[in-house]
């Protein structure tokens, strides 16, 4: 004997099937914009990129002028002896008038005592 047909439940499974069709139809869409996304990127890095020749490489000679070149700059990186302006710039006031030399200026004994 045929079941007799529930409009409602009819209704229900052609709208879920509908709904089905449009996440996978969404889907592929994504995954198709983000490989085009990503050839433009990857055309966009070979042509900003650029094409080193052998000559451009680095050699051997010139590695060892970079590390000259760096002892140099470390050996000019060293503090000069302090200076009577050196210390002066490290002379703190606190609240009651009185001159306190600081080693680090960074470091601040706020006061607020009044």
């Amino acid at each position: 004997m045929p079941q007799p047909i529930d409009m409602q439940s009819e209704l229900t499974r052609v709208s879920m099937a509908e709904k089905m069709q449009d996440a996978a139809t969404r889907s592929s869409l994504a995954a198709l914009q983000r490989a085009q996304l990503e050839s433009e990127e990857n055309d966009r890095l070979k042509s900003t990129s650029v094409n080193e020749s052998e000559e451009t490489q680095d050699s051997p000679i010139r590695q060892e002028e970079r590390k000259k070149n760096q002892s140099k700059k470390q050996s000019k990186k060293k503090k000069p002896p302090k200076t009577e302006l050196d210390i002066a710039a490290h002379v703190m006031y606190t609240s009651h008038e009185e001159k306190e030399v600081v080693t680090d200026p960074d470091d601040h004994n706020l006061d607020l005592t009044i």
